[in-house]
Order: C-alpha cells, then sequence, then structure tokens
C-alpha cells in the first residue's frame, strides 16, 4: 500500500533533488555518502518518506549549507488529528 505524500515533503524532496543535482551527484552516491540506501533516497526525494534528523544533518552537510537553508520558505504544516 502505497502512504500518502504530504504536500511538505513533496517540496522538500524537489528541492533537495535539485540541489544534489546542481552538486553533481548521483542519487546512488549521494545516499551512500549519507549513509542510506539508494531507493531510500529516491522515497524522499518523492516525497513518500520523511528524512530522520541524523539523515537532514548528514544532507545538508554534503551539500554544503547551513542547518536551516533546505527548510527556509517551507510551508509549515498543520497539526495532525488524533485520528490520524
Amino acid at each position: 500500500m502505497k502512504r500518502a505524500r504530504h504536500p511538505v515533503s513533496v517540496l522538500l524532496g524537489k528541492r533537495l533533488q535539485k540541489l544534489r543535482k546542481k552538486a553533481g551527484l548521483s542519487q546512488e552516491a549521494f545516499a551512500h555518502e549519507v549513509g542510506i540506501h539508494r531507493t531510500y533516497m529516491g522515497l524522499i526525494e518523492r516525497g513518500e518518506r520523511n528524512l530522520t534528523v541524523l539523515t537532514y544533518l548528514r544532507v545538508v552537510r554534503k551539500l554544503g549549507l547551513e542547518q536551516d537553508e533546505l527548510l527556509k520558505g517551507l510551508p509549515t504544516p498543520e497539526p495532525r488529528d488524533e485520528g490520524e
């Protein structure tokens, strides 16, 4: 069963993919550099999975970004309902 993609996750994934490509890194090489599997990186870039905090920190470090740079300008998600 495919998980629903949250709009913020999709935006973050697209931003990450664009920056990775700009850095000249393949998805496989970048995933290896940050310590995750290529298929998981693909899921993140498509907004189907979320980054853990540790992976996020590795990603921004590898891309040479400040810690908040990848998140700047993204909308704040609405709080979850208790039934979700």
